[in-house]
């Protein structure tokens, strides 16, 4: 993170269904690691949206089992 701020981190399924919630409040300035336990999700596609004050980004990722 450039900057410190509220942070939210979450997965969702390919219909737009929150499936994790991996971050949701302040955090500071730096590098961050989050883990996503997915051993009772489904193989398929997810994307994962990263939201701190006015920037969004969305990645797609492939979970395979």
């Amino acid at each position: 993170l450039d900057n410190s701020g509220n942070v939210s981190v979450k997965v969702y399924n390919v219909v737009g269904q929150v499936v994790a919630t991996l971050a949701n409040g302040y955090m500071n300035a730096g590098y961050h690691t989050l883990t996503w336990d997915a051993s009772s999700m489904a193989s398929g596609m997810y994307f994962v949206k990263v939201e701190t004050g006015s920037n969004v980004a969305v990645q797609k990722m492939m979970l395979m089992k």
